[in-house]
Order: structure tokens, then C-alpha cells, then sequence
């Protein structure tokens, strides 16, 4: 074929296709004219550098391959344990970035000192390489235990809600109207998400798990090392209370379908919330003693969800006793 013909098929640039001659990859026979006569053998080559050269490997080790020096598993070992060298490279560029964003610096007085200490104090990190190269890494499956987890916080967050409505209805007297609205938003999720939202930012930035977590043994660790920053934090949160996003939309929050988390997490993927944050999910145990533990909180939640709506008074008036007839009959005769 000519050369106009390998380079539509190819999809490669003529100079690319003359370069790759004068390298040694291909020997294109020559007509009597003068003009290269290209084969198949040679489209075959062609198609195999384009697609090693998309995945930039080196041009030196694709000639290793081509000359048959290397096999082709060794290279890409080799290849990916580079490109995880580079990501984390570009993760702790991008940490010093989010860093000098978030305090507001201005290019007029950049602290560069500071910067350059920062970003070499986190190179130094060898516990964040060396994790981060490890190929055997675990990843975390316990979908269930996340969303138990999740439940559990949501009990906590219900309660100090519907407490909190209490102790102002005792002290301010609501009307039945705003008590009822304000128990019903604390029993339908309102409420405890918005606490969520308050709360988990901060327990994540300070502590890296939620009181549900730490119960079953889960913590969230920054993929960057070190303390989960705060906007990462709020981030993490935001995302997994509502579970949407411009960019990467989920049209339905935690507790509606969840049967794609759920196989998500199975599977050990990254759940949108954390791939945003970069941040991931780290199992400590799976101790009986955390499910026990688990089971009689949570009968304990209950039971203190009932006892503070009957405290406020606020079921009271929707029970209707059944009438004594008798005292009907009696109240009829009279009249």
C-alpha cells in the first residue's frame, strides 16, 4: 500500500510513519519507481506503537519490545509502577495547590518558601509512597457495614434534632403546629442531614470517622496523607449526604436505591463522594464485639426517638379513645 493509504489506515502523520522507518520499526519495500510499497505486517507494527505510544510509554522500551528484548508484562510493570510514581507526584502538586487556594494567596506576596517547604516535607512522607506503590493494597469491601454506619449516625443526628425541639418547646412553648412540623422534619431526614452536614465536616477534618464508622471499625483516610482538609471534608460530606453533582450526576440520595452503592462498594470502587474528596475507606477489624455493640445502641436509639416524642406531647392529641357508649345512652336519655 502507499503511503498515503498506511497513513488514513493508521491514523498516524506521514513524518510520524517516515520517523518510525529511519527508527528501524518497519522496512517498506521499494517499487521500480522509487515509491515504498507498504505491507500489512507493517500496518501491524504501526498500529502497535500508536497504541504503546498512546499509553506514553517510551519509544525505547517499544524498540526493546520490537526487537524482542523485553517481554511485553515486564514493560507494562514497569510502566505502571512509573505512572503511579507520576500520580503521586501530580497528587502532591495538586495538595499544595488546593493549599495555597484555600488560604487566598496572592501572587504580589507569595510565601514561596513556605510553599517549597510544604511540598518537600510532603515528598518526604515515604508512608504515602510507600502505600500508595503498593500494588496488594486492599480494597475495602464491607458495603453493608458503610451503611449501617450511616444509620447509625442518622439515629444520632434524629435524636439531638427531636432533643433539641423538646428542650424549646418545654422552654418556649411551640404551637402544636410548629412542634408537629418541626418532629416530623426531624422523623423524615430533614433534620438529621442538615445536622449531618454541620457535624460530619468537622468530625472527618479532626477525628477521620463518624461516630458509626468508629463503631464498626471504619475510618476515612486522605488519599494526599495527613488530616482531611476541611473543604475536602465538606466536600466528602455534601456529596454523600445528597449524592449528586454537576459533573458526575446521581439522581437519587443514600437511603433511595441503593442497590448501586451497595455493588459499588462491593466491589471495592471508590463511591463518588470519595473519588471527589480524594479520600478512601479503611477497615480496622470486623470484632463481634462492634456488632453486638451496634445492635443494643441502636435498640437504645429507638427507644429514646419514642420516649422524647412522648415527651413533647406532640402524638398526644391523635389518639381518639373509643366512646363509652353507656355515657352516650345515658346522655341520650336525658334529652
Amino acid at each position: 500500500m502507499t503511503i498515503a493509504e498506511i497513513e488514513e489506515r493508521s491514523g498516524l502523520l506521514r513524518a510520524n510513519i517516515r520517523y518510525y522507518e529511519t527508527e528501524g520499526f518497519i522496512s517498506p519495500e521499494r517499487s521500480g519507481n522509487g515509491y515504498r510499497n507498504y505491507s500489512e505486517e507493517d500496518l501491524a507494527v504501526l498500529e502497535k506503537i500508536k497504541l504503546l505510544r498512546s499509553l506514553q510509554v517510551p519509544l525505547h522500551r517499544i524498540k526493546d519490545l520490537h526487537r524482542g528484548d523485553r517481554l511485553l508484562s515486564a514493560v507494562m510493570e514497569e510502566h505502571i509502577n512509573k505512572l503511579k510514581e507520576e500520580q503521586l507526584e501530580l497528587k502532591k502538586s495538586q495538595r499544595v495547590c488546593e493549599v495555597i487556594r484555600r488560604e487566598n494567596a496572592e501572587y504580589a506576596t507569595l510565601d514561596t518558601a513556605h510553599y517549597i517547604n510544604l511540598l518537600t516535607s510532603w515528598s518526604q512522607e515515604t508512608g504515602i509512597r510507600e502505600d500508595w506503590k503498593r500494588e496488594d493494597r486492599e480494597k475495602v469491601r464491607a458495603p453493608f457495614r458503610r451503611l449501617l454506619a450511616r444509620l447509625f449516625d442518622y439515629m444520632i443526628y434524629m435524636i439531638l434534632w427531636l432533643l433539641t425541639v423538646a428542650v424549646f418547646h418545654r422552654l418556649g412553648s411551640f404551637s402544636e403546629t410548629t412542634l408537629v412540623m418541626l418532629v416530623f422534619i426531624g422523623l423524615s431526614g430533614i433534620g438529621p442531614w442538615l445536622l449531618a452536614l454541620l457535624f460530619e465536616t468537622f468530625l472527618l477534618h479532626w477525628f477521620g470517622t463518624t461516630p458509626g464508622k468508629w463503631l464498626l471499625g471504619l475510618s476515612v483516610m486522605y488519599d494526599l496523607g495527613g488530616r482531611i482538609p476541611k473543604d475536602m471534608a465538606w466536600k466528602r460530606t455534601r456529596h454523600a449526604v445528597f449524592a449528586i453533582n454537576e459533573e458526575f450526576p446521581i439522581r437519587h440520595q443514600e437511603w433511595y436505591q441503593t442497590k448501586q452503592i451497595y455493588e459499588q462498594a462491593e466491589q471495592g470502587d471508590p463511591l463518588l463522594w470519595d473519588y471527589l474528596a480524594n479520600t478512601s475507606l479503611v477497615l480496622k477489624d470486623r470484632a463481634r464485639w462492634r456488632s453486638i455493640v451496634y445492635a443494643i445502641l441502636m435498640v437504645l436509639f429507638f427507644a429514646v426517638v419514642i420516649l422524647i416524642c412522648h415527651w413533647t406531647g406532640v402524638f398526644s392529641g391523635w389518639y381518639t379513645p373509643e366512646p363509652d357508649w353507656n355515657e352516650l345512652l345515658d346522655h341520650f336519655y336525658v334529652q
